[in-house]
């Protein structure tokens, strides 16, 4: 089986995904397969990555910068790029206190 890139509603019975705090749905019935998780995995897979990439092609064409790799996910910096230089020094000075 197709391990999925997305996530799977099963009472919607429709995938969805977040991105930059958005998000993205799709139907079986979009994507031309049966009704069902297992039918439709591969179809939402690639429906998922163009959709990524057209994002990322929007973004640029907009102006609007790319997303950065270097994501931080700690709570306190939640959205903020990990190269913002105050979620450096934050970072940082979070591991002298543990010291």
């Amino acid at each position: 089986m197709t391990t999925p890139s997305i996530t799977w509603n099963a009472k919607q019975q429709r995938w969805f995904a977040k991105y930059h705090h958005k998000q993205y749905t799709v139907s079986p019935k979009i994507l031309g397969t049966a009704p069902t998780k297992e039918a439709s995995v591969r179809a939402a897979n690639d429906w998922w990555r163009d959709k990524r990439k057209e994002l990322g092609a929007l973004a640029t064409e907009t102006g609007k910068p790319t997303p950065d790799p270097g994501f931080c996910a700690r709570p306190h910096n939640r959205g903020r790029a990990a190269s913002d230089p105050n979620v450096v020094r934050l970072t940082a000075a979070m591991a002298l206190l543990r010291m």
